[in-house]
């Protein structure tokens, strides 16, 4: 009797676990039986160096794209072989705001998982994130900054919303960094919007008291009147790693200045405009005191700096700022002490000698070493690391197919980012 009254339920229960079973028997053994695993392989050095660290790119067979991944010392993870709860988390790889949810999962509830959005010390974990309150008649979004800062000692948070003074007719907002000193929050804020005909960005610095729930201190870090000249652009980079949440107490800054020139009228090409750049500078910005300072590029590394684009990278702590750009076949890392903004330390990296002879290649700095990862597709991707104190070569290595004879296809890969693990 019971059976003929939910005989219906019950089919429908045996569909849904047979659909279960049959996605999860695929997902292990299908799915995962299409990627290979891969090794790093050791050429010279200590692999230890690695420990700690995952290595993200692509997979791909032939020109197809077939999967994200991630590589480490102890295994490789494909995301098309994850679990379907797996899946559900909001960032693969992960990233190192994801990695807090597991630590603060009550604070960490209802918000964005942007690195550049959080900033974390011993005492404090901070959130400032930018939403959209309402639209404008002219079906332009309404800003507001939303923040959160949690108290460890106290396990208490202090949340509250605040509008960006000053600002109308805003196109987008984005959170590049937050810090904070104490009981005063710092947040640099890209703000888009239109003026004169064209689009700019107005980079703030907002100065938040957490006590009274305002903001008390309003900084332009670039002007965008500079950006609406008919004749000359302009063009403001952070050179820290905005993927990271980042507790130094400084900013390394970028700005390019160029200016149009009309290419000579053609058939086929009326009024085309074509850009050059003129100038480039390097800043160091003092989160503490709101001072911006320029670094001192000598002469014989100016024109190099200028010159290259692909392979400027840079990073900076509290004492030292770097600079890396290409030079032929040489990598090339300036150390300047923040003390005086002049270069102490060059150190020059051999590309070829180490193996690194691909037209394209990812570079990371992290705490003094420099990580850096040929981005040519192929069956394998070289990888040194070396010392950005003195020069020295760390680690070489190469990410190969575990078993190469095993995958006969037109097999690819590229990796783009090494990061640290906490």
């Amino acid at each position: 009797m019971v059976l003929k009254r939910f005989w219906k339920l019950i089919i429908l229960l045996i569909v849904i676990i047979t659909i279960l079973v049959t996605y999860f028997v695929h997902t292990a053994l299908v799915i995962a039986s299409q990627f290979p695993e891969l090794e790093i392989k050791t050429i010279r050095g200590d692999e230890t160096i690695l420990k700690n660290m995952t290595i993200s790119g692509d997979y791909y067979e032939g020109d197809q794209y077939s999967s994200a991944l991630m590589v480490s010392l102890d295994n490789t993870t494909y995301y098309e072989e994850l679990s379907y709860f797996e899946k559900r988390d909001p960032r693969f790889p992960p990233n190192e705001a994801t990695e807090l949810k597991d630590k603060y999962r009550n604070f960490m509830r209802g918000k964005i998982y942007q690195s550049s959005s959080y900033f974390e010390n011993d005492d404090y974990l901070a959130y400032v994130g930018a939403e959209v309150s309402d639209w404008t008649p002219n079906f332009l979004p309404t800003y507001h900054l939303e923040v959160d800062v949690l108290n460890k000692e106290s396990n208490t948070s202090t949340s509250f919303q605040t509008i960006l003074p000053g600002m109308d007719e805003i196109q987008y907002v984005d959170v590049l960094e937050v810090h904070m000193d104490k009981k005063e929050l710092k947040v640099i804020v890209n703000v888009n919007y239109y003026l004169n005909d064209q689009y700019v960005n107005d980079i703030k610095v907002y100065t938040m008291d957490i006590s009274s729930e305002k903001i008390v201190g309003d900084q332009t870090l670039f002007d965008p009147l500079e950006q609406s000249d008919k004749d000359k652009w302009s063009n403001l980079t952070f050179l820290n790693d905005l993927s990271a949440i980042d507790s130094t107490d400084n900013l390394l800054l970028q700005k390019d200045i160029g200016q149009y020139k009309e290419v000579n009228h053609s058939d086929d090409y009326e009024g085309e405009i074509s850009t050059e750049l003129m100038e480039r500078k390097f800043y160091v910005y003092d989160l503490k005191t709101n001072q911006q300072q320029e670094l001192l590029i000598p002469e014989n590394h100016y024109d190099k700096l200028l010159s290259n684009e692909i392979h400027l990278d840079g990073s900076v702590s509290d004492t030292h700022a770097y600079i890396t750009y290409e030079d032929g076949n040489n990598l090339v890392v300036l150390s300047f002490n923040l003390d005086n903004l002049e270069i102490d330390t060059q150190q020059t990296f051999d590309l070829k000698e180490l193996g690194m002879e691909a037209e394209d290649y990812g570079i990371n700095l992290i705490d003094d070493k420099l990580y850096v990862l040929d981005n040519d597709m192929q069956k394998s991707t070289k990888i040194f690391v070396g010392d950005i104190t003195n020069g020295e070569v760390l680690y070489q290595g190469e990410i190969v197919l575990e078993n190469d004879e095993d995958k006969s296809g037109d097999v690819s890969l590229q990796f783009y980012t090494i990061t640290k693990n906490e």
